[in-house]
């Protein structure tokens, strides 16, 4: 036989359906006892490795909607006292049904959690890239630094040359400025020399025609 959809989506999808469909409870007998307490089921003979799966399983009943329900979830929904009465009315939901809703909450559970689990990874993995991308920045900057330095070094190096190289240049202007006057004056002096020698030839030749 085919369980009712509702039946295995237990109180969580449930609710909402049953409080648009919500109807008065049966009145409690003032002299109503306190709802019994279902004895847990014994676990049945499992292995050591899906022992660890096996989960006691809750007492649920069935409400009007044809959702299976535990006590606590009757006293949530209809308050302590309507609750309370409902519960005492209820037909207690087969354990195939009560099954199937926990196996239901056990699966949403497992993917809420594997869901967790790769949202963490995700982050980690994030973090990690953003943390080597960190260092690589900070890598990069230092090489650029001590390039920036090593340049300055450089250029501050090339600078003295420069400044070296246009003193020497100046030194040797000076001393071949120093060394073309000299020779002006001596060429001009020579210039003198050969002057009063031609003038004196003259002079002599004169001489010797008038004599």
């Amino acid at each position: 036989m085919k369980l009712p959809f509702l039946l295995l989506l237990g109180s969580s999808a449930g609710l909402h359906f049953r409080q648009a469909h919500r109807s008065p409870p049966v009145a409690p007998s003032p002299s109503s006892p306190a709802p019994p307490v279902r004895p847990q089921h014994e676990a049945p003979a499992r292995s050591a490795n899906d022992a660890a799966e096996y989960t006691e399983l809750e007492e649920r009943r069935l409400d009007e909607d044809g959702g299976a329900y535990t006590y606590e979830e009757f006293l949530r929904f209809y308050g302590e006292d309507d609750g309370r009465a409902m519960w005492l009315v209820a037909e207690e939901a087969p354990e195939e049904v009560s099954l199937a809703v926990q196996a239901v909450r056990g699966d949403a559970e497992a993917s809420k959690q594997s869901a967790l689990s790769r949202l963490k990874k995700s982050a980690y993995a994030k973090i990690s890239e953003l943390r080597s991308a960190g260092k690589l920045a900070a890598q990069v900057a230092a090489n650029a630094t001590a390039a920036l330095e090593k340049t300055a070094r450089e250029f501050a190096g090339f600078k003295e040359w420069a400044a070296r190289q246009s003193a020497e240049a100046e030194e040797r202007a000076q001393t071949a400025e120093a060394a073309a006057e000299e020779a002006q004056r001596a060429a001009e002096a020579d210039a003198s020399g050969r002057r009063e020698a031609e003038a004196a030839a003259a002079a002599a030749r004169q001489a010797c025609i008038e004599g």
